[in-house]
């Protein structure tokens, strides 16, 4: 039988889209003291849900990048902008290295 708290895949949705790894947000929670039957079953559910949250979250970054590159900022200030908002270090990496400079 399924162990799913709706307030835990909520949390777990928020941090995945703030771009932590779903073994980050497992190993947070156990220490915080959930049972793993429960996050595992919550972390499913929401997968089952949303099975391509990391690639949506890329897409995400991939398309604020295009924008901000179109309004004339350099990648270094759309890279510390991304930064500061709290979007992941890598995710946001691999988006502006996706730009080519003829792209631009």
């Amino acid at each position: 039988m399924l162990k799913i708290e709706l307030k835990l895949v909520q949390y777990i949705r928020e941090q995945l889209t703030k771009g932590y790894t779903i073994e980050q947000i497992r190993e947070f929670l156990v220490n915080f003291g959930y049972a793993v039957n429960v996050i595992d079953d919550s972390i499913n559910y929401l997968q089952d849900l949303h099975k391509d949250v990391s690639e949506v979250y890329a897409s995400k970054i991939h398309e604020k990048v295009g924008v901000a590159l179109g309004h004339g900022y350099s990648k270094e200030q759309i890279f510390k902008s991304l930064l500061e908002e709290g979007y992941n270090y890598e995710v946001i990496r691999h988006a502006i290295d996706g730009y080519k400079k003829e792209q631009v």
